[in-house]
C-alpha cells in the first residue's frame, strides 16, 4: 500500500488529482450508500500481472503494509478556507515532519483558546465553523476505481439518463471509513493460513475477475456523528485485464503533491499573511518561505486590533460632543416689545377723500390710480431699540472612522516540482513507514 505521512461530491474544488488525468473525486457521504468495484495494482515486476490484495509479512511487521498498491493512504484536507477546497497536505519536502496545514491547523485553534475568542474575530470565525473554515487535515484512504453509486444514488449517463459504471475515478474514504475497510482486510478467517484476499474478512475486492463491488454506508454513533461501515455486496464484477492496466495510473503519477514553498503560499492565499507569520514564525523550516512583506505582519494586526476604539455604549474611548440639555430652550424667539398706549391710531377724513376720477380714453391697460391718503396724518408705531432678536441653533456632529487593517496580497501559486523530485520524495515515504 502507498501510504505518505500520516465527504460529498466532487469538483475542480478539489486539488486531489492532476487536471490534466481527469480524475474524478467521490466522497462517500452522509446521504446515502456509496457503491463502487476497485481496480487492481499492476505488478511492475510482472508485465501484463497484478499485485495481490495483500502481501506476505514478517512476524510482527504492520499488517497496514501488507496491503497492496491499489490502496493509497495520505494526509488531505476538506473544505478549507472560504473557498472551500480539498487538497493533499502532505508535504513532500518534509515526509517525516508535521504537515504545514497540521501545524497551521494546531497554532491558530490554540491562538483562539488561549488569547481569548476576541483576540482576533477573524480566527475565531475560522475555528468555530463560520464561512471561511479552517479545517483540520487528517488521513484518509484513497482507491482508483469504477463507481456505481454515490450517496444512494446511482450514477447515470448524462445523455440518455440511463444508469451507467463509470470508470476511472477516485475514492476518497474518510477516517472511519478508512479504519474499518483496512480492518476486514488485514483479519484473516483462518490464523493458520496466510493473509490473502480469499482468506480475510472482506474476500476479493481487487482481482479483474473476481473482485466484488463494495458499499460504504453512513450510520450514527452514540454521540450522533457520522460513521462508515464498509461491506462487500457480494456482487462480483469481472474487469477486463487490459481495461485494469489502461486505466490504473502510479499514484505519484496521479496525486497533485508539492513542496514546502506551495504549501506555505497556499495557506497565505487562504488565509492572509498575518496568520501564517504567527503559525510558522518559531518553525525555521516552514518560515523561510514565509515571504518578507509579510513577516511581522501579525503584530501589526494585532497591535491595530489593540488600538482600534471599541462601539460599546460605555466606551468612554469615543468622545461623543456633551450637550448640555437642561440650559437649551427649543427655538426662543425674543420679540420686541410694543407700548400700545403710544399707538395713536391714524384718523382718517373720508370727507376730505376725493374720489378718484378717471378719464377713461387715457386709460391704459392694468393702470390704476390709487387715492391719495395723508401720510403725515398716520402716526407709525415706535419699537423698542435692539429690534427683533432671533437666536440660532448650532449642531454639533462628530463622524468617527475605524481604518481596516491593511489588506495584503496573496501570493501566486508556485510552479510545481520535477516528477523525479515527486517520485524520490514519494519512495523516501514509503521506506520511513515500512522501517
Amino acid at each position: 500500500m502507498k501510504k505518505f505521512g500520516t465527504g460529498t461530491g466532487f469538483v475542480r474544488r478539489d486539488f486531489i488529482t492532476k487536471t490534466e488525468l481527469r480524475r474524478s473525486v467521490y466522497n462517500p457521504g452522509s446521504k446515502g450508500s456509496t457503491a463502487f468495484r476497485i481496480l487492481p495494482a499492476p505488478d511492475l515486476e510482472n508485465p501484463g500481472a497484478f499485485q495481490p490484495q495483500s502481501m506476505p509479512i514478517e512476524p510482527g511487521e504492520d499488517a497496514w503494509s501488507a496491503l497492496s498498491d491499489s490502496f493509497c493512504e495520505i494526509e488531505t484536507v476538506r473544505y478549507m478556507g472560504e473557498e472551500g477546497i480539498d487538497y493533499i497536505t502532505f508535504d513532500m519536502d518534509r515526509p517525516d515532519n508535521i504537515s504545514p496545514a497540521m501545524l497551521f491547523y494546531n497554532r491558530i485553534t490554540d491562538f483562539v483558546k488561549e488569547e481569548g475568542r476576541k483576540a482576533i474575530p477573524a480566527w475565531t470565525n475560522w475555528v468555530s465553523g463560520y464561512k471561511g473554515d479552517l479545517s483540520r487535515p487528517s488521513s484518509r484512504l484513497l482507491v482508483q476505481a469504477a463507481i456505481l453509486k454515490h450517496q444512494g444514488k446511482d450514477i447515470v449517463n448524462s445523455k440518455n439518463k440511463q444508469p451507467e459504471i463509470k470508470l476511472p475515478v477516485v475514492v476518497q474514504l474518510s477516517r472511519s471509513a478508512e479504519v474499518a475497510m483496512i480492518k476486514e482486510i488485514i483479519t484473516a478467517k483462518d490464523e493458520s493460513q496466510p493473509l490473502s484476499a480469499a482468506n480475510c474478512l472482506i474476500g476479493d475486492i481487487t482481482s479483474p475477475e473476481g473482485g466484488c463491488v463494495i458499499s460504504c454506508d453512513p450510520y450514527k454513533n452514540v454521540d450522533d456523528q457520522t460513521r462508515y461501515a464498509v461491506t462487500n455486496t457480494g456482487q462480483v464484477l469481472p474487469i477486463d485485464i487490459q481495461m485494469c492496466l489502461n486505466n490504473f495510473v502510479a499514484w505519484e503519477d496521479l496525486l497533485e503533491l508539492h513542496g514546502t514553498e506551495w504549501h506555505v503560499n497556499k495557506l497565505i492565499n487562504l488565509f492572509g499573511g498575518s496568520a501564517v507569520d504567527y503559525a510558522f514564525r518559531e518553525t525555521a523550516d516552514l518560515y523561510r518561505y514565509v515571504p518578507e512583506g509579510y513577516r511581522g505582519s501579525y503584530e501589526n494586526e494585532r497591535n491595530s486590533l489593540l488600538k482600534a476604539p471599541s462601539f460599546s455604549s460605555n466606551d468612554a474611548q469615543l468622545n461623543k460632543p456633551q450637550i448640555n440639555t437642561e440650559s437649551l430652550q427649543p427655538a426662543q424667539l425674543t420679540l420686541p416689545q410694543i407700548n400700545t398706549e403710544s399707538l395713536n391710531k391714524p384718523q382718517i377724513n373720508t370727507e376730505s377723500l376725493n374720489k378718484p376720477q378717471i378719464n377713461t380714453e387715457s386709460l391704459q391697460p392694468a393702470q390704476l390710480t390709487l387715492p391719495q391718503i395723508n401720510t403725515e396724518s398716520l402716526n407709525k408705531p415706535q419699537l423698542n431699540e435692539g429690534g427683533l432678536t432671533i437666536p440660532t441653533l448650532t449642531q454639533v456632529s462628530q463622524q468617527i472612522v475605524v481604518e481596516k487593517p491593511e489588506q495584503l496580497e496573496p501570493m501566486s501559486k508556485p510552479a510545481v516540482g520535477s516528477t523525479n523530485a515527486i517520485k524520490a520524495a514519494m519512495e523516501k515515504a514509503r521506506q520511513n513507514v515500512n522501517k
